[in-house]
C-alpha cells in the first residue's frame, strides 16, 4: 500500500489520488495521517459525515443568499440533513402536506403569480392581478393585500397574529412588525425572528403561518375559476356553445 501511494499518490487519476482529493474536498485528514494515526470504523464514519454535512451546508447556503427568490429564507438555519421547520411543525397528513407544499412554494419562489409569469412571458400575462384587476401580483398582495382576498385572510391572520402578541405583547410587535415587509417575513419563515421565540413557539407560528398560505391559495384558486367561467355565461354566439 505505501509503494502504491508513493508511485500513484500525485496521480488524479488514481484510486490513491482520487481519494487524496476527496479528503482535501471535505477538509479531512490526509492519508498519511490516518495511517499513522487509525480512527476507529464508527468514530472515522461519523467523521466523513460531519465533514460531507458541513461542506454542503456552506455551498448551500452561499448558493441561497446569490437567489433573489430565496431572500425570505433564513440561511442562518439551513443545513443539509435538516428539515426545515415547516415540514417539522406539520404532521404527515395528507392535508398537512398539502399545506406544506403551498407554504415551500411561496417561500422558495416557486409559487406562479402574476408577476412572475409576466416575467417569464408564461401565457403572454401581464402583471395585474386577475382578482382585483387593480394592484400587481405578487407574493405580498397575495397574503397580505389583495382585496378579494380579504375575508379569508382576516380569519386566519388574526389567529396568527393573536399567537405572535401572546408570546412578545403589543408593543413588541408594533416594534418588530411595524411594516409589511417584516409582516411576510414573519409568515414566510419565521426563524428569521427566532431570538424572540422558542422551539415550540416557532412551530406553532409556522403552523398556523402555512394555513394562512394555504386557505388563500385555496381561495384564489376558488375565484379564479369562477371568473375563467363568466365569460362563456355571459357570451351568447354559437361559437361560444
Amino acid at each position: 500500500m505505501m509503494r502504491q501511494l508513493a508511485v500513484n499518490g500525485e496521480n488524479q487519476e488514481s484510486f490513491f489520488g482520487r481519494i487524496q482529493d476527496i479528503l482535501e474536498q471535505y477538509k479531512l485528514p490526509k492519508i498519511y495521517t490516518l495511517m499513522a494515526e487509525q480512527p476507529s470504523k464508527l468514530a472515522f464514519k461519523h467523521q466523513c459525515k460531519s465533514a460531507i454535512q458541513k461542506t454542503w451546508t456552506n455551498i448551500l447556503v452561499a448558493e441561497s443568499v446569490k437567489k433573489s427568490t430565496l431572500k425570505y429564507i433564513n440561511t442562518k438555519d439551513l443545513a443539509v440533513g435538516k428539515p426545515h421547520i415547516i415540514w417539522k411543525s406539520l404532521r404527515s397528513m395528507v392535508s398537512e402536506v398539502k399545506m406544506g407544499i403551498t407554504k415551500a412554494r411561496m417561500l422558495t419562489g416557486t409559487f406562479m403569480t402574476q408577476v412572475i409569469k409576466h416575467k417569464y412571458n408564461i401565457e403572454h400575462s401581464d402583471q395585474i392581478c386577475k382578482l382585483c384587476t387593480i394592484y400587481s401580483e405578487d407574493l405580498m398582495h397575495i397574503i397580505l393585500d389583495c382585496p378579494a382576498l380579504f375575508s379569508t385572510r382576516q380569519i386566519y391572520y388574526n389567529r396568527l397574529k393573536i399567537e405572535v402578541i401572546n408570546v412578545i405583547g403589543e408593543s413588541k410587535w408594533s416594534e418588530l412588525f411595524g411594516n409589511k415587509d417584516a409582516i411576510l417575513l414573519l409568515i414566510l419563515d419565521c426563524t428569521n425572528f427566532s431570538k424572540y421565540f422558542s422551539v415550540d413557539q416557532q412551530n406553532a407560528i409556522t403552523k398556523l403561518s402555512s394555513v394562512l398560505c394555504h386557505q388563500l391559495y385555496l381561495m384564489r384558486l376558488k375565484l379564479l375559476e369562477k371568473t375563467a367561467k363568466v365569460p362563456n355565461k355571459q357570451c351568447g354566439s354559437d361559437t361560444c356553445k
